[in-house]
């Protein structure tokens, strides 16, 4: 082993590395890198000014692109809209709407922006006006009678529960009416029933239960709505009526937007599933028979909660139906749907989870998959989300991010409280961030905030205070993403039909069916059709497997593949049962018969052990580890490592590369500097590292090293003392406010309101003398409420938009006297706070309460007021009747409400380092 020690950390600026391609879109990322916005349109509340402004403050921001979602006025419990609006015209599909829409395309183009939007109004999940009941969501309904057999039967069965007045009969079916009835016993009487519902029955002795089994509509819409929209969600299960509803979404783009499809228009989203259940469609039942191989309507009772023939024989119906559900809904509704967007040249976004679906086989359908995660989370992605986006190839795997509850984000978020949990999503294996949300603001630039979307957020867009200074926070995630996007995810193994934990060995992920559809074994790895490798299949958690699945494992093992997991005995299927439990049971009695041999293992750790696949990433025992994601681009390793607490972090790292130099690429920054100390052994490098809180860096192996390479030793000399920036500071507010602060404290404590109540940025100067410095010197700002832009000498040395508050400032230094101005921004909070002591100018309700907001002891929380209507003024465009400042379509404050702290808190000092 080697060892090679650096005394000096080298960063490089962005004009040394010109000819690196790796640097450069590293520094100037790619417009699919930069993160995306979901943009939400309030009702008919459009404007073609507020469109062009918010699409050109998202280009100005780094945002590569939009999703327009056309919501409800007002996002809140009860979906009701506000009373009135600005733009009557602008209604959903109008004549004006489609021209809205298309100078937002026009815009996108001209500004080389991604736009699309849902691909329905609301944000769940296909449907639209287009959609009748017949056309709509279907499920199993019934209704029962009590029959004393032995006699003839001679009634009217009520029809089942009817929606929308459509419903359509299945079958009549009978079954002994105590539990656990054989299955020979229950009886098919649908021939027995006429079209009215008459049956005539000669019912055999015993008591029975008769069931009139049918479909209705769920009557499920598409929610939220704009106003004066119905739209019913279309039946996912039926290929004819999927199809009508995607031609009623692509052909009217395709007629208003014309060639701005497919170029500007890049995508149509489908939001996480929220539509609930559905169980049957037009011919449901032959395409039942057709997969499963045997009649479900003798079954139906199940549904019922009745137990037909034993409990294990009810389970295996319950798991066929579910199976069958799923895989039409994937192939009719998902799988459909893209084709025919990407026939028009569109690609299809999709959040494949919470519906009556298998999340593994439908995150594999789309052009871009996507999870979500909400503000003040760890940012963990679902890994049946990750895992099979991966083995399928798919590169970017998006999320929606940072959705937020309203006593989280109440125009009170920043930047800061965004770090762990991006961080920790990334980590997590997505690579594009989808920021929710960017409202449409559609009034003139002194209306701010301006439109919410309800009660909930986070809130980003235009009108943020911290709009300008955010932009670092955008640079950092366009950075971040362009390396996290470069070459594929390195995973060892491949799990079946189950989630794994991100450990120190990562996992994809594939469903039993895409295994036996295209996996094969060549030189000992497993090998999908997207080209993805793999050391060993992990096999799912359970005792029972579909023979297709045994006759592939045994395929493959056969092959030479390695295989980790328990012993099957039995199928979880009717389908030929019982001879399918005996064909699982014989071909796992041979396969796990070479337990021990080399190819099959019992955990996954065995088989890592086994195979000498030794951690891809891990530090020393006892040391507290980063979240971690490791990608391969060619020859080029990289790593993203984050802390994600709220301390300093010191740790060795092992990284399971050999042969390259380590090289630490800073995201908030943009600098590339050589790592310290790293070592090289036969099995891993190991880096000595320091993360302070909330931190993050790339680690890059890309460049080889010679035997016994060294680096010259630098003498570090000492550094200079610190410099402390004491009072006064001068203020200044902006309007000729002005203030001298002898120290520093929060602007809370001011007595004159315009200072305790103001939102925004104020800009503190002062001048001070250095006498001695280095070329690395590094303002330390302490306690920053909550953002600060650092200059120094009239040059911008950066923003400090989390915690520790460090600008490095060197190359902005002199010799002797120098100014120092520190632009710090604070949130909306407290100036909404102070315009709760004005007069009310705007109509809100009471304080909601809603049961979807709690705390830890269970309690309640309120949430804010929604506005009811647009105020008068706002609608003349008179002056206001009262000196409020700002104007909200969500109230979330009370005179009560705490202030947050404000301003440069400090200590302030300068610092250096040789």
């Amino acid at each position: 082993m080697h060892r090679i020690v650096l005394l000096c950390s080298l960063a490089f600026p962005l004009s040394l590395a010109a000819e690196d391609k790796l640097w450069d879109v590293f520094s100037n990322p790619p417009q699919q890198a930069r993160p995306m916005v979901w943009w939400h349109w309030m009702g008919c509340n459009i404007s073609k000014e507020g469109i062009t402004k918010d699409l050109e403050s998202m280009k100005s921001a780094g945002i590569g692109g939009a999703t327009i979602f056309n919501l409800t006025s007002s996002v809140q419990a009860d979906e009701a809209p506000l009373k009135n609006t600005l733009w009557p015209e602008n209604h959903y599909r109008g004549a004006a709407w489609w021209k809205l829409l298309k100078h937002a395309a026009q815009e996108a183009d001209r500004l080389g922006l991604n736009l699309g939007m849902h691909n329905c109004v609301g944000y769940s999940a296909t449907g639209g006006p287009w959609i009748t009941p017949e056309k709509s969501m279907k499920v199993v309904v019934w209704t029962k009678v009590a029959v004393n057999g032995g006699a003839l039967f001679e009634q009217k069965l009520s029809q089942p529960e009817t929606k929308m007045n459509f419903y359509r009969d299945i079958g009549v079916v009978a079954v002994p009416s105590e539990n656990d009835s054989p299955r020979e016993k229950v009886l098919d009487l649908s021939a027995s029933m006429n079209a009215v519902g008459d049956l005539k029955w000669d019912a055999p002795a015993g008591a029975w239960t008769v069931y009139r089994f049918g479909y209705t509509t769920t009557g499920a819409d598409c929610h939220p709505g704009p106003e004066g929209v119905t739209a019913l969600e279309c039946d996912k299960l039926s290929a004819e009526y999927s199809k009508f509803h995607f031609e009623q979404v692509l052909n009217p783009l395709k007629e208003h937007l014309g060639p701005l499809l497919g170029k500007s228009f890049q995508h149509l989203t489908l939001d996480s599933y929220e539509a609930g259940n559905l169980n049957w469609t037009e011919g449901f039942r032959e395409e039942f028979m057709r997969r499963q191989g045997y009649d479900p309507v003798l079954w139906l009772p199940t549904l019922d909660k009745r137990t037909i023939g034993n409990a294990d024989l009810t389970e295996r119906f319950t798991w066929d139906l579910k199976a069958t559900v799923s895989s039409m809904f994937v192939e009719n509704n998902f799988r459909q749907g893209k084709a025919m967007m990407n026939a028009m040249g569109v690609k299809m976004y999709l959040e494949p989870y919470a519906g009556p679906f298998n999340t593994t086989d439908a995150a594999t359908v789309p052009d871009l998959t996507m999870g979500e995660f909400w503000l003040r989370g760890n940012g963990d992605i679902r890994q049946d989300i990750v895992g099979p986006s991966q083995a399928a190839g798919i590169n970017v795997i998006g999320a929606e991010a940072f959705t937020a509850k309203p006593h989280v984000a109440k125009f009170s978020e920043t930047p800061a409280q965004f770090k762990a949990c991006g961080d920790g999503a990334w980590a997590s294996g997505v690579n594009q961030l989808f920021l929710h949300h960017w409202v449409h603001q559609p009034f003139a630039d002194n209306i701010k905030p301006g439109m919410g979307m309800g009660w909930w957020g986070t809130h980003f867009g235009r009108n943020q205070t911290w709009y300008e200074p955010g932009k670092a926070w955008m640079a950092y995630l366009g950075r971040s993403q362009a390396l996290l996007q470069r070459g594929e995810p390195v995973s060892d193994y491949l799990a079946v039909d189950q989630v794994t934990q991100l450990g120190a060995n990562r996992a994809d992920m594939i469903s039993s069916s895409d295994l036996v559809a295209g996996a094969k074994t060549e030189g000992g790895l497993i090998i999908l059709p997207s080209g993805r490798k793999y050391a060993f299949l992990l096999l799912p958690n359970s005792t029972r497997m579909l023979p297709s699945t045994a006759r592939k494992l045994k395929e493959l093992v056969s092959a030479g593949a390695v295989i980790a997991g328990p012993r099957a005995i039995s199928s979880p299927s009717l389908q030929n049962f019982p001879q399918a439990d005996g064909e699982v049971a014989a071909i796992a009695g041979e396969l796990w018969g070479e337990m021990g041999k080399g190819k099959v293992f019992g955990s996954a750790a065995e088989a890592l052990a086994a195979l000498r696949i030794g951690p891809d990433f891990s530090v020393k025992s006892g040391q507290q580890a980063p979240r971690f994601v490791h990608r391969r681009d060619a020859g080029t390793d990289i790593y993203f490592l984050s802390n994600v607490s709220e301390v300093p972090i010191a740790f060795t790292g092992f990284f399971r590369v050999r042969g390259k130099i380590p090289e630490l690429w800073d995201a908030e920054q943009a600098t590339l500097s050589a790592a310290t100390n790293w070592s090289i052994s036969d099995i891993h490098t190991e880096v000595e590292l320091k993360l302070e809180a909330n931190t993050s860096v790339f680690i890059v192996f890309r460049k080889a090293t010679e035997e016994n390479a060294s680096a010259p030793l630098v003498e570090k000399l000492p550094a200079p003392p610190p410099l402390a920036l004491d009072g006064p500071w001068h203020v200044d507010f902006g309007h000729g406010r002005m203030l001298k602060l002898p120290k520093l404290v929060s602007w809370t404590t001011s007595v004159e309101n315009a200072v305790k109540y103001f939102s925004g940025t104020a800009i503190y100067s002062k001048e001070f003398e250095v006498s001695d410095f280095r070329s690395q010197m590094t303002l330390n700002l302490g306690e920053v409420k909550e953002m600060a832009r650092v200059i120094i000498n009239g040059k911008d040395c950066g923003v400090a938009w989390h915690a520790p508050f460090r600008v490095e400032v060197g190359q902005a230094l002199k010799l002797g006297r120098n100014t120092a101005e520190i632009q710090v921004t604070n949130t909306w909070a407290n100036r909404l706070i102070g315009d709760e002591f004005e007069i009310p100018d705007v109509n809100y309700t009471q304080q909601v309460i809603s049961p979807n907001f709690m705390n830890k002891e269970g309690s309640l929380l309120p949430v804010g007021r929604m506005m009811v209507e647009f105020p008068e003024w706002l609608i003349k465009g008179t002056p206001r009747p009262s000196k409020r400042q700002t104007f909200s379509t969500w109230n979330y404050f009370t005179k009560d409400s705490p202030l947050m702290e404000a301003g440069l808190l400090g200590p302030v000092f300068l610092s250096g380092e040789n």
